[in-house]
């Protein structure tokens, strides 16, 4: 038999997904290497190589596999966004075909999903250990663009499904595996099973990136919800009490 060899693994997700949140539970793990945004674009940027930078978008193996050789614990992982690889539907199935394995992360609601990414966006703020205090806005985010990256993304996540389908994979959705901290133990005791690692208890400092809620950060959520409720979109609009 061959020697055991290092346990490599990825959270496959699109922004705003909780998958830092996800990442950092994970890490709890004394047996994880954690190497979060090995593939985001501001690391690229302190190597200053253009090149290298598109070749890792391209076919980023090599490097991945470097990285995971470089950890001592058994187990290396890191966030993988679709956005970062230049083909996700040839780049994920031959990872997987290497022996990475795959946690998939979804965030069910679309509408939500968006207007994190726009107020991110808009604010520069991605993601902290503690939630922003200091009131923004009002800020506004223009409607036809909302809509049209809702559309982009929607069909997106269809299509990053059907691709996952035929693949193994452990598919964790942000609302029943995240959003309450309730859950974090038992959404970890499966990702630590699917890794084949024993469950150890599990703790994040992250959370959400805003005190208030998007309603009062976005002047105009009201027009964006009517907005996606006029629209194709309106299964992922969100109910007006």
């Amino acid at each position: 038999m061959n020697s055991p060899q290092k346990i490599r693994f990825f959270v496959l997700s699109d922004p705003r997904t909780g998958s830092s949140l996800l990442g950092s539970l994970l890490a709890s793990h004394p047996d994880i290497c954690w190497g979060s945004h090995e593939l985001k674009a501001a690391y690229w940027d302190r190597q200053r190589s253009p090149f290298l930078r598109k070749i890792s978008r391209i076919y980023p193996v090599p490097f991945l596999a470097y990285r995971a050789r470089q950890t001592n614990q058994p187990v290396y992982g890191l966030k993988l966004m679709y956005h970062h690889l230049h083909s996700p539907r040839r780049i994920v199935p031959h990872l997987s075909w290497l022996g990475w394995r795959i946690i998939s992360l979804e965030r069910r609601d679309l509408f939500s999903r968006i207007l994190s990414l726009f107020v991110s966006r808009q604010t520069g703020i991605w993601g902290h250990k503690k939630a922003q205090h200091a009131t923004v806005g009002p800020l506004e985010i223009p409607v036809d663009a909302f809509l049209r990256q809702m559309e982009t993304s929607h069909r997106a996540q269809q299509e990053h499904l059907r691709m996952l389908a035929g693949l193994p994979h452990l598919h964790l959705i942000y609302e029943d595996h995240l959003a309450d901290a309730g859950q974090w133990q038992t959404t970890c005791r499966l990702a630590f099973k699917f890794l084949g690692l024993p469950e150890v208890l599990v703790h994040s400092d992250m959370e959400k990136t805003w005190r208030q809620p998007y309603s009062e950060l976005v002047a105009n959520y009201d027009e964006l919800v009517m907005a996606t409720q006029n629209s194709a979109l309106a299964p992922f609009a969100p109910c007006q009490g």
